[in-house]
């Protein structure tokens, strides 16, 4: 799989030093160099006058992030399921901690927190594919790369391309740019690929104090082992975590082999974990249990780091940013939920006493049900939805025994907690500035990794208290219901099997009535069926249901200008660009139905538009010469379809009209 490189440096607003101000809590959080510069006086100050009496800290950083990787699938961690060699070796040349917790079972909000060092409310990044970083965000990079470090990264999935704001602060930031073609790989670059390029980025930066991010995403559904076929198979997942830690074996040892190794702080951190059907969950992203929320997080810097050290106090990912930026001794973030732990790793101080804080909204945006929210602390942890969960983890670590009825003062307790974490937040970004458009290529990435691009968590004008208690009902209940629609109804589609497919879909909208994505399911299937009228009816439920969701609204746009009904389709197509005029997707479909209405200047200003917002997509690309042979501009349509292939060469429609247009230049 391609990478590209992104220069954000290259924005006006980076050219300018300053970001643009759109309110107060933007003003709060700009990293303005000027600011940092003073900041870093003082620091050293500090350092000259001998307050600090830590070793001198490291000169690089190497931030290596596995995504869904469960701590309890590693051998340092006591499983041999995986053969995790050198990893294991980094836990014993360094320090391994036993009960770290991420905020979120999600990819983009995790990163996001790692990067920012405050909870996915606060940052505003809540969903993989429709959330993105805001620029008001202070990151990692930006305040390394404002103080000299030269800034790199290579990302592996296509739910951290930079669109969705996680690049800030990169001088180097390669990602997933090829568009999908129906195969699940195009959204992501296997872990040979990722570290050849870190191995690199390495050899460049060797002379410069770097940061440098590398991101494997192996172990994430599907799992493509080549050695098990059954991709639900936890030993296939096993053997994707296998192939993972043979690349970051291979990384280490590039890092050894440039003289590199002991000026370097290795951080080894999961983004979160996976299910592997343990609480019924398949996958992950609907539930806050310790199979996706508890995360390996392994730190060396030899003479830095204690080797061989295990620590059990409870540390979340937040705390990564703030240890850094200390280890460095480098200012710490005034507006940071996480803290540093360097005088816990040092044994300075003893367990802080640390609560964590994670939240899934992923059942509320799908299917209308409640949202979650835990809180762990002290060796307990409390789920906060319809019907809250209490855990004592100590004794219950697979968290088998609801104690919520049992220690009602302790539940009430740590839901005041959980209130009043909320409470004395920051407020999050404004709306516009966390969501982000897609793309037709983009959904079809996105649905190959299992996401939904459905709406945002974040409704106008709500403050976050505002939602603090749960609507809906309990998502633990349809835990069975998550797992058929996931995996059983693509399967029954694969097979055409659309009968049993239908069923399915009927029995789930009785347990979930309200869901719209289920009448929206169902309309497809009707209509794979041949079953028009009745697939109308079941998009117009389901857009009575959802009438400001955009996935409901763009399905059913689709369909009817597939059954040939363009002015209704175009009217599905304006109701999304009424609210996201910026969404390439729509304003590429409503293209599509204003040719068919014969109205092509219209239809090439949406074309224009799309591709002024993104310059390589294939599909407007497409379109526009498709557009463009209708106008009778054959060798501007020759030209567009080119453009579109250079971007895809898979793209067979387009390489099938280029040909036509090709033979009628020649006639």
């Amino acid at each position: 799989m391609a990478a590209q490189d992104h220069d954000p440096r290259t924005s006006p607003a980076a050219r300018s030093g300053l970001r643009p101000s759109r309110d107060s809590r933007r003003l709060r959080f700009l990293a303005v160099p000027i600011a940092v510069v003073v900041l870093l006086a003082a620091w050293a100050v500090v350092q000259k006058a001998g307050r600090l009496t830590r070793p001198k800290g490291p000169r690089n950083i190497l931030f290596i992030t596995m995504d869904t990787t469960r701590a309890d699938y590693l051998g340092c961690y006591g499983r041999t399921t995986a053969q995790t060699p050198h990893i294991d070796r980094l836990a014993r040349e360094g320090t391994l901690f036993t009960r770290c917790t991420t905020c979120s079972p999600l990819t983009l909000p995790s990163h996001a927190s790692m990067m920012t060092a405050v909870y996915p409310y606060v940052h505003g990044a809540r969903q993989n594919g429709t959330g993105r970083l805001a620029e008001s965000n202070v990151t990692l990079a930006e305040t390394l790369k404002a103080t000299g470090f030269a800034t790199q990264a290579t990302v592996a999935s296509f739910v951290l391309n930079r669109q969705f704001g996680i690049a800030q602060g990169f001088d180097v930031y390669h990602e997933v740019v090829r568009p999908a073609t129906g195969d699940p790989r195009s959204a992501e670059r296997r872990g040979d690929e990722v570290c050849d390029d870190a191995l690199a980025m390495l050899r460049d930066l060797a002379g410069q104090r770097f940061f440098l991010w590398v991101h494997f995403y192996d172990p994430h559904f599907p799992y493509l082992s080549s050695r098990i076929s059954d991709v639900l198979s936890p030993l296939a997942y096993a053997d994707e975590i296998t192939f993972m830690d043979a690349q970051i074996g291979r990384l280490l040892d590039g890092l050894r082999e440039l003289n590199l190794e002991r000026d370097t702080l290795v951080i080894a951190v999961a983004d979160h974990g996976e299910g592997l059907n343990d609480h019924d969950e398949w996958k992950h992203g609907y539930f806050l249990y310790e199979t996706t929320l508890r995360t390996p997080l392994i730190m060396r810097c030899p003479g830095i780091v204690p080797a061989g050290k295990t620590i059990a106090a409870e540390v979340r990912t937040i705390d990564l940013a703030p240890t850094i930026l200390e280890w460095l001794d480098l200012p710490p973030w005034d507006h940071a939920q996480g803290v540093s732990l360097v005088e816990l790793v040092t044994g300075q101080s003893p367990d802080p006493g640390l609560a964590a804080y994670a939240e899934t909204f992923q059942a509320q945006v799908e299917y209308g049900l409640a949202q979650l929210r835990s809180l762990t602390a002290g060796g307990w942890k409390y789920v906060w939805t319809t019907r809250p969960e209490l855990y004592q983890l100590t004794h219950d670590p697979d968290e088998r025994h609801d104690l919520a009825v049992q220690e009602p003062q302790r539940a009430a307790d740590m839901l005041a907690q959980l209130r009043q974490l909320i409470a004395d937040a920051p407020p999050p970004p404004a709306k516009e500035d966390s969501a982000t458009t897609l793309t037709d290529e983009d959904r079809a990435r996105l649905a190959s990794l299992g996401y939904v691009s459905g709406p945002s968590t974040q409704d106008e004008g709500d403050v976050e208290l505002d939602r603090f208690e749960p609507r809906g009902a309990n998502p633990r209940d349809y835990a069975l219901s998550f797992k058929l629609i996931s995996w059983e109804l693509p399967r029954l589609r694969h097979k055409r099997d659309y009968a049993a497919a239908e069923h399915m879909l009927r029995q789930l909208s009785e347990a979930l009535p309200e869901a719209a994505y289920l009448h929206a399911h169902l309309a497809e299937i009707l209509e794979a069926q041949g079953r028009t009228d009745e697939a109308f009816q079941a998009f117009e439920r389901a857009a009575a249901l959802a009438p400001g969701d955009r996935v409901v609204r763009m399905k059913y746009g689709l369909f009817l200008r597939r059954t040939h009904r363009a002015a209704e389709a175009l009217a599905q197509f304006r109701v999304v660009l009424e609210r996201w005029p910026d969404d390439t997707n729509a304003l590429c479909q409503a293209a599509l139905a204003l040719t068919a209405l014969n109205e092509l200047d219209a239809a090439e200003e949406k074309l224009r538009r799309a591709l002024a917002l993104e310059p390589s997509s294939a599909t407007a690309l497409h379109l526009m010469g498709l557009l463009c042979e209708q106008a009778g501009r054959l060798p501007d349509a020759i030209q567009y379809f080119d453009d579109a292939l250079r971007v895809d060469p898979g793209l067979h429609e387009c390489t099938v009209d280029r040909q036509r247009v090709a033979e009628k230049l020649g006639g």
